[in-house]
């Protein structure tokens, strides 16, 4: 196959094999190479085994028409020649593809090179295009690709970041504490800063999750306006700032959600807001109205609602500055910002938040001309009367724990808590394999397993499994450091009594097995 007309491969499919002649001395005269073939058969062979650039495909052939054999092959480029003029053939071989439809009159091998040079400049310049827009479809994959790794790597080099600084903080403490000259209440001062760090890095750890759309949810029927003014009032009118006016809604459903997850997410849309218009200038706008998805125009999808059902609303909307497709390409990226960069997870998260919901983003901006931002939220459902409650009385003479963890630091400060401090009889393993094991030497004394989800060998859901077939009275609770709502739905497709997500307290450790093992 030739880049253009010249040394082009011409085919022609012609079962007058005088004419044959005369059009091969007219093609190969142009330097165009030449193929013949007198039947539909024989093209089909030549098909098979060569490339033409075009073929020249005469509609009545020995053994079958040009409409049969286009039906048997996929066709490169053709022009049809008949020795009739008839007008509904030439229509329905257009419409099948042809370039141009000759008849073989006394005229036909005078215009014949004339028509093949078209077609060919013709399937050239579509084949150029066809590879501008295949590089052009690769330079933007090149792009993307490349921004998305521009994204990961400032999301790794700020998440880095405040985990450093919060390592450094919990470690100096730590010190402190651990120092044997420092008095009592240093020490215990020191431990008390340690605490309130760590509880700082599980919040960036829940953060992270909310990026990805897997955080936990506690999900309950709101009222999507209560919530909104109590967001806005207990923000700070910092002088100068933009004020914020809430459009007063009407009658709305309530909405399914976590209160505390949506007040994080208009109070970042209020923020952004905020920056973007700078000082004073018109009042912020949030507003609530019950829509459908499809009724929004005028803007785009950050992420479309699974559902096409109404919808309450939450939108912000500023007069600032807007932004230009680039910047709103990223602005859902984590750590970007066009302000201050390098700030935390900020609409990532919201974004994660919002897609964990089921919710929708929906925006209109230009530069210029301000942003609408959107937060579709599903309407509450009908409630759940939940799982029955696990009967423990069957249970009641097994006082043991078994607890299972491959993290042998982990196991053992949560079993000097459980033994030492909180008195239990326990029984240790460090994956499930072992788990199964202890449970067939003394499961008839443990009344609750402390299972973790993740461990070499043997997985926690898997090694309960093979327990409960030993005893169907067994009970577990399953510990891990995943997503709340993806270790609650391990937690009942493999039926545990409940789910500890890691980091968890002492305390929140004490109340779950006091619940089941008093």
């Amino acid at each position: 196959m030739s880049a253009g007309p010249e040394g082009a491969l011409i085919l022609a499919v012609e079962d007058d094999l005088g004419l044959a002649e005369l059009i091969r001395e007219e093609m190969t005269a142009r330097g165009w190479g030449f193929l013949h073939a007198a039947t539909g058969a024989a093209a089909l062979d030549l098909l098979a085994a060569h490339t033409p650039d075009l073929v020249l495909l005469d509609f009545s052939l020995p053994d079958m028409n040009a409409r049969q054999l286009l039906a048997r092959t996929a066709m490169p480029p053709f022009l049809v020649t008949t020795g009739s003029g008839d007008e509904r053939t030439a229509v329905e071989m257009m419409k099948q593809g042809a370039r141009d439809y000759l008849v073989k009159d006394a005229h036909f091998l005078e215009a014949l090179p004339g028509a093949v040079e078209r077609a060919l400049l013709a399937v050239h310049t579509e084949r150029r295009l066809a590879e501008a827009q295949t590089q052009l479809r690769a330079a933007d994959e090149q792009l993307r690709h490349a921004r998305k790794m521009e994204s990961l790597g400032r999301m790794a080099e700020g998440i880095a970041h405040d985990f450093n600084n919060l390592f450094q903080a919990i470690q100096g403490n730590l010190e402190l504490a651990a120092d044997p000259d420092q008095p009592p209440e240093s020490t215990r001062a020191a431990a008390g800063r340690a605490l309130r760090v760590l509880a700082k890095a599980a919040v960036l750890a829940r953060r992270m999750l909310d990026f990805t759309g897997k955080g936990f949810l506690h999900t309950e029927a709101l009222d999507a306006a209560a919530l909104v003014r109590e967001v806005l009032d207990g923000q700070i009118a910092f002088p100068g700032a933009a004020a914020v006016h809430l459009v007063e809604p009407g009658p709305l459903p309530p909405v399914e959600g976590d209160a505390s997850q949506l007040r994080e997410v208009l109070a970042g849309l209020v923020a952004n807001a905020r920056e973007a218009q700078g000082p004073g200038g018109a009042p912020i706008e949030v507003a609530l109205a019950h829509v459908v998805p499809a009724d929004l125009q005028g803007g785009q999808w950050i992420h479309r609602p699974d559902t096409e059902a109404p919808m309450v609303a939450l939108s912000v909307r500023d007069q600032g500055g807007g932004m230009t497709p680039d910047v709103l390409d990223r602005a859902f990226d984590p750590f970007f910002s066009t302000h201050r960069p390098g700030r935390g997870l900020g609409l990532s998260a919201a974004l994660g938040i919002l897609k964990a919901h089921g919710a929708g983003l929906w925006i209109a901006t230009a530069p210029g001309g301000g942003t609408w931002v959107r937060a579709l939220l599903p309407q509450a459902r009908a409630a759940d009367p939940g799982p029955a409650p696990a009967d423990t009385d069957a249970h009641a003479g097994r006082k043991a724990l078994l607890l299972v963890d491959d993290d042998e630091d982990l196991q053992e400060t949560l079993a000097e808590y459980l033994r030492d401090i909180l008195g239990y009889d326990l029984i240790q393993a460090r994956d499930g394999a072992e788990a199964v094991e202890a449970w067939r030497l003394y499961g008839a004394q443990v009344g609750l397993i402390l299972m973790d989800a993740t461990m070499p060998r043997m997985n926690g859901p898997d090694a309960f499994r093979l327990i409960r077939e030993l005893d169907p009275g067994a009970q577990a609770v399953l510990c891990s450091g995943f997503s709340e709502a993806a270790g609650a739905r391990a937690a009942q497709d493999g039926g545990f009594l409940a789910f500890l997500k890691k980091p968890f307290s002492l305390r929140t450790l004490q109340e779950t097995v006091k619940r089941y093992v008093p």
